[in-house]
């Protein structure tokens, strides 16, 4: 088996500073019920301790075997093959001979479900992608799939399973994204690229990036009407330096918090958030507030899961920009789909929160990189002292902006008054992110594509004309922001306001919604209750002049009450005053028979949770001038008479319930047309 004496991470993230340079450079049906062994964890701090628990274990992100050779190289460390793969030195001069006994060898073992593939230089790449046997879920699984260990994410609705092995961890993945395709994803490793450093002397106080970007002039010339707007910046990184002179009188937010060891121990023992903290201090004002959110251990290592967390505690405790210089290389995963933190973003999209992201620094392509690749955050490549691509830097069509990113002066791990130059796209990313906190004090209801537009407004076209692949819209420079002013003033949200739900009714298919139209409105919410339970997020429907949906998830003779909220660019309007109640009554099944006394047999099959059945007739299809009549529920059809000879009636039936306060009529049945003999 592949032992690896270097230990690396168990998940997907690397924190994107990795060239430290110097100076001068929902359940399936099939799927097994819970078993009394499985292991519910009750709270977050159960689940991080199980994972902290596994971080002891030796974890790989990628070894390069060339045949005939029995040197491996492990995450770009050499290796003795025989002691990664745990075979003897005579065993492993044979194995490695050709390519071909390699991949054969190496596929055949049993500890570890191993990926290999062939480069064009005959070299082989292997992977373990279910190392962790940890399992990701969007959405919330009734089942375990035979898990040791499950969490459910009430809030995210998300599920973690925890598996024996790694075989077992494969093929629950396997069986969920069978019936829910892309919603499951093996918690993958990733290794944080080695370092170096070099300190700097303590004269040197702003790096050459915050004047370059004209942020320098934002921070020391603020107008008096944006010098009381706090404007808060969450960092999920790994902690910062509570003593540095960088963040000397600067307001760290009592809502900071870890999420790694102690919550209450934000001391960064790896070097990386830190630094990142102190160029968002040193291109900031002084009332750009900075949330603390430490996710990674002293190696700059973290999980998907807790970062996940992370980003939804700032969305609920104050964050208006969040910033994220870390990421994952998702080629390792092949055709596997990487989206665990789609939906903690799609929500900060939705408040109004841009998510800065770092485009990574392998110089491939960002399509690579999540969660840089994802639409709905700000991607940023780096660019050196010259305005060039830096060489270290991602690229491709999804990088949004670039911003410096090599030899950046900013806070050592310790010290008050120790400096480090680091380079790397997590440089530039913080850079970007003060960009976007100065326009939030500016204009504290701008939405995430205002700001997007105000930035491509301000950018300074480095490479083709327009959006090119190196540096997306270009270098925003931002020195004349407060001449200037916000620009977009059409994206600048302000309260979309109420509507209300005009009507609930029973459908064919579900329950049918009706509301008024808000003008201005980007899309409406639907909230739920049953019972005396709380209004949850149902549905959002979008567009403005879209009325009406139907809620198919109900049962027959459940009441229900709805709730809607309006949304516009990044706001919610208050939910409605009067909800709207409702019991669930299906469709009745009914039959209309001619008989020769000009009269008519309307019968049913009987609806449970009925109280009286409604018969309506007409000569109209569309029930024009029709005529109801109303009958006991113990009955299961009626006679009626007086019907004209030659002409066709048109017959329908629906259940009604009185049940307290809850007064419902029932969905009609299929419309019966009868001709008249």
């Amino acid at each position: 088996m592949l032992t690896l004496k270097k230990k690396s991470i168990m998940i997907t993230v690397l924190l994107w500073s990795a060239l430290m340079i110097l100076p001068s450079g929902i359940a399936s049906a099939s799927a097994k019920p819970i078993s009394r062994n499985a292991k519910e964890l009750a709270d977050d701090k159960a689940l991080f301790q199980e994972i902290e628990d596994q971080w002891e274990n030796d974890y790989f992100h990628e070894a390069v075997v060339s045949p005939g050779d029995t040197i491996v190289e492990v995450d770009g460390e050499d290796q003795e093959f025989s002691e990664a793969f745990d075979v003897s030195e005579k065993a492993a001069q044979k194995i490695t001979q050709t390519g071909k006994k390699a991949q054969e060898w190496i596929s055949s073992q049993e500890d570890h479900l191993y990926e290999v593939n062939k480069d064009t230089q005959g070299d082989l790449h292997v992977s373990a992608p279910y190392q962790t046997r940890r399992i990701l879920v969007d959405g919330i699984l009734a089942q375990d799939y035979g898990a040791q260990s499950i969490y459910r994410d009430q809030e995210l609705e998300q599920t973690v399973l925890q598996f024996a092995t790694e075989e077992e961890a494969k093929e629950a993945c396997d069986k969920i994204n069978a019936v829910l395709p892309d919603k499951a994803c093996p918690d993958v490793l990733v290794t944080g690229e080695k370092t170096s450093k070099k300190a700097v002397s303590k004269s040197i106080s702003i790096s050459w990036g915050t004047t370059y970007m004209g942020l320098d002039v934002l921070k020391t010339n603020i107008p008096d009407a944006y010098a009381n707007n706090k404007v808060t910046v969450a960092i999920v990184d790994s902690g910062y330096n509570p003593v540095s002179e960088m963040t000397a009188g600067r307001k760290i937010s009592p809502a900071s918090k870890a999420f790694y060891g102690n919550s209450a121990n934000l001391q960064d023992l790896y070097g990386h958030g830190c630094h990142v903290t102190g160029i968002i201090a040193d291109a900031t004002p002084a009332n750009v507030e900075l949330m603390i959110l430490k996710v990674s251990d002293s190696k700059g290592e973290a999980t998907l899961e807790p970062i996940n967390k992370a980003m939804a505690y700032a969305l609920n405790h104050g964050a208006d920009v969040l910033n994220y210089s870390m990421g994952t290389d998702t080629l390792t995963l092949g055709k596997r789909k990487l989206n665990y933190l789609n939906k903690v973003i799609d929500k900060a999209y939705n408040k109004g929160i841009p998510v800065v992201a770092a485009a990574g620094n392998k110089n491939h392509n960002v399509k690579y990189e999540y969660p840089a690749n994802y639409s709905k955050t700000f991607a940023t490549s780096a660019i050196n002292e010259n305005a060039s691509k830096a060489q270290y830097s991602n690229y491709g069509s999804m990088i949004d902006f670039t911003a410096p990113g090599s030899n950046i002066i900013s806070a050592a791990k310790t010290g008050r008054i120790s400096l480090m130059s680091l380079s790397g796209t997590s440089m530039a990313t913080p850079y970007i992110t003060a960009a976007a906190a100065v326009m939030k004090m500016m204009q504290p209801n701008l939405s995430v594509y205002g700001i997007y537009r105000e930035l491509k407004r301000y950018s300074r076209d480095l490479g083709a004309s327009g959006k090119d692949n190196y540096y997306g819209w270009g270098m925003p420079v931002v020195g004349n922001l407060y001449n200037n002013g916000i620009y977009n003033y059409r994206y600048i949200v302000t309260n979309p306001g109420k509507t209300r739900l005009t009507k609930a009714m029973n459908g064919p298919k579900g329950i049918v919604l009706k509301w008024r139209k808000k003008a201005g409105t980007e899309a409406y919410l639907i909230y739920r209750k049953t019972g005396k339970g709380a209004y949850k997020h149902l549905k959002t429907v979008y567009g403005e002049n879209t009325l009406t949906c139907i809620d198919r998830r109900v049962r027959q003779g459940k009441k229900y009450y709805y709730k809607i909220a309006t949304y516009k660019l990044g706001m919610y309007g208050s939910l409605s005053s009067s909800s709207r109640k409702i019991m669930r009554l299906g469709k009745v099944k009914a039959y209309a028979k001619n008989n020769r006394k000009r009269a008519v047999t309307v019968s049913w099959k009987k609806k449970k949770y009925t109280t009286w059945y409604q018969v309506q007739y007409s000569t109209s299809p569309k029930f024009k001038k029709k005529k109801t009549i109303t009958v006991s529920a113990k009955k299961r059809s009626v006679l009626i008479k007086g019907f004209k000879r030659k002409k066709t009636y048109y017959f329908r039936v629906r259940s009604k319930n009185k049940n307290g306060s809850v007064r419902t009529l029932g969905a009609w049945s299929t419309v019966k047309k009868v001709r008249i003999r």
